[in-house]
C-alpha cells in the first residue's frame, strides 16, 4: 500500500537511494581494496616468516638432537655405573664371606695367643720363684723354714728336685 500514499519528499528518495548506492559501492570497493592489501600483506608476512620459521625449526631440531644425544650418553653412563655397582656388590659379598670364614679361626687364634701369654707369664713367675728357691737353698736359708705339718717332706722334695733341675712333681687334684 505504499503506492497509494503520496510522496512527501518530492522525489528525493530516488536521489538518496542513488547516493546510498554510491556510498555502498565505494565502501565495497574500499573493502575489496583492503582485503586485497591484507591478502598481499599476509602473503608477504608468510613469505618473510618462512625463512625465520625454518631457521627457528632448525634451531629447535638441532637442540632436540643435542638433548637426545646427551640423553643417550647419560643412559650409557648409567648402564656402566649399574654394571660397576653390581661388580662392587659382588666383590663386597666376597669380602664379607671371606671375613666370616676367617673371623672365627682368627678369634680362636687370638684367644689361644692370650692363653699362651698367660701361661708364659705364669711360667716366668714359677721360674723366678725357683731361682729364688735355688738361691735360698744355696745359702742354706730354706733349711730353717718350717712347713705346715705333714707337708714338710713334700716341700723338701720339691725344692731338692728343683735344685737338681728335675721337673716338679704334679700336685694331687683336690
Amino acid at each position: 500500500r505504499t503506492g497509494d500514499r503520496p510522496r512527501r519528499n518530492g522525489g528525493r528518495d530516488c536521489a538518496a537511494q542513488s547516493m546510498l548506492g554510491a556510498i555502498l559501492a565505494e565502501h565495497a570497493a574500499r573493502k575489496a581494496e583492503r582485503e586485497a592489501e591484507l591478502g598481499r600483506l599476509r602473503r608477504a608476512a608468510m613469505y618473510a616468516a618462512g625463512p625465520a620459521a625454518d631457521a627457528a625449526m632448525e634451531e629447535v631440531n638441532g637442540r632436540v638432537a643435542e638433548v637426545w644425544h646427551t640423553e643417550q650418553l647419560i643412559e650409557a653412563e648409567l648402564r656402566r655405573f649399574a654394571a660397576h655397582v653390581t661388580e662392587l656388590e659382588e666383590r663386597s659379598a666376597s669380602w664379607r664371606a671371606l671375613y666370616a670364614r676367617a673371623h672365627s679361626p682368627l678369634k680362636a687364634m687370638g684367644d689361644a695367643e692370650h692363653l699362651a701369654g698367660l701361661l708364659e707369664a705364669d711360667a716366668r713367675e714359677v721360674a723366678l720363684g725357683l731361682r729364688e728357691v735355688r738361691a735360698a737353698a744355696a745359702e742354706g736359708a730354706w733349711r730353717g723354714w718350717e712347713a705346715p705339718a705333714g707337708e714338710a717332706d713334700a716341700y723338701r722334695d720339691a725344692v731338692e728336685a728343683a735344685m737338681a733341675g728335675a721337673p716338679l712333681p704334679r700336685a694331687a687334684s683336690p
